[in-house]
């Protein structure tokens, strides 16, 4: 009797050692492919994944998802999903597979597995395309040192020609009494402190010695006033020659609020103002009411692409880069199928027109090397 016992127990635990887990409850034939309708979750993220008007999914990880199911022969149904709902029901295996644009954290690893990185991502920057703008250069120009030297220079005139129309009004018919003669010698100091003759010019000694250090101080105020603008102009040009990161100190910059883009420029103590969404923000720069965007880099090259593809350029500079995968139940079946097939569409012709079609851009530079890691981190 102790001994079947025994015998019992032993049977009891084997069994339960080969069970599968609920985490990892998909079982596929020799063929890779599962027993059952995969259910799968994704959420609006465009460009990766876009409900259609007919309610039909697409986007880059859909049509990535859909052409690799149907290589494997895997059957599956779509479930829309919150971004909490897509990671507890990976983790606790009530879906099969998530979709979308995912990004692989190192807290992420320790709920539920991650596919091989399909897509590398990070922070861009978007700004208008270059070309004269009149409003551009009056804001550039426009500065509190600029109006301050205009002021001192008007003031400078208007105070020499009072003082030469004082010295001369009673003896020299061209600075004679009245606002004829005021108006003649505040003309006279404006003309001598450009540069240019005058046929009217001071009778008196007195006049003559503030011609005399009129004409000498006047050479040094012009030539202030001309580097101030000489200054303002530059500052205005190079304010709209973005190259980076280091660019974005010296212009008004933009992002969406509460998002990765938006502690990223905290972090890098960047001020900045916030939009409530992308395309709002993108108007803001198409407007000129900011200099720069930065946001992810996808996202801004498909919303360019979309509807400001004439009007604004898209930085190369990708920084504070992450990682997109599809998350999968820990020690799902489905990994190493998934794995060797993402490789391999990630690197095909397929997978550079379709992204292209989505982004205008080739893909080629987004796959990571094996020295870059897996882990990054991201708001999606």
């Amino acid at each position: 009797m102790l001994l079947s016992a025994r015998r019992f127990a032993i049977t009891l635990i084997l069994l339960c050692s080969i069970l599968p887990s609920p985490a990892s409850s998909q079982s596929v034939d020799d063929a890779g492919r599962p027993d059952k309708v995969l259910v799968v979750g994704t959420k609006e993220a465009p460009p990766f994944a876009m409900k259609t008007a007919s309610g039909e999914w697409e986007g880059i990880s859909i049509d990535l998802w859909r052409r690799i199911a149907e290589q494997l022969g895997w059957r599956y149904d779509f479930q829309e999903k919150t971004l909490a709902d897509l990671l507890k029901g990976t983790a606790d295996g009530s879906l099969d597979a998530a979709v979308g644009a995912l990004t692989i954290t190192a807290d992420r690893e320790k709920h539920l597995d991650f596919s091989q990185p399909f897509y590398e991502t990070g922070l861009s920057i978007a700004v208008p395309k270059g070309h004269f703008s009149w409003t551009h250069i009056i804001q550039g120009i426009v500065s509190g040192n600029l109006i301050m030297g205009v002021l001192g220079l008007i003031g400078a005139m208007v105070m020499v020609g009072t003082v030469l129309w004082l010295i001369e009004r009673r003896k020299n018919q061209h600075f004679g009494e009245g606002a004829t003669g005021f108006i003649s010698s505040l003309l006279w100091s404006a003309m001598t402190a450009i540069g240019h003759s005058h046929h009217k010019a001071p009778t008196t000694i007195a006049g003559e010695l503030l011609a005399m250090l009129w004409i000498l101080t006047s050479v040094i105020v012009v030539s202030t006033f001309t580097a101030l603008i000489a200054s303002a102009l530059t500052t205005s040009q190079l304010r709209g020659t973005i190259h980076g990161i280091g660019d974005l100190h010296s212009v008004r910059v933009g992002t969406v609020a509460s998002s990765e883009a938006a502690d990223f420029l905290h972090g890098q103590r960047i001020e900045f103002e916030t939009f409530a969404t992308l395309e709002e923000g993108l108007r803001a720069v198409n407007e000129r009411q900011v200099d720069a965007f930065v946001y992810d880099r996808p996202l801004l090259a498909w919303q360019i692409n979309r509807s400001f593809r004439t009007t604004l350029d898209l930085l190369d500079p990708v920084f504070d880069k992450q990682n997109y995968g599809i998350a999968l139940p820990t020690g799902s079946a489905l990994r190493e199928p998934l794995d060797q097939a993402i490789l391999a569409e990630t690197r095909s012709d397929w997978w550079k027109r379709m992204t292209h079609e989505y982004i205008g851009e080739s893909p080629d530079h987004r796959i990571p090397s094996a020295s870059e890691g897996l882990l990054g981190h991201g708001h999606h």
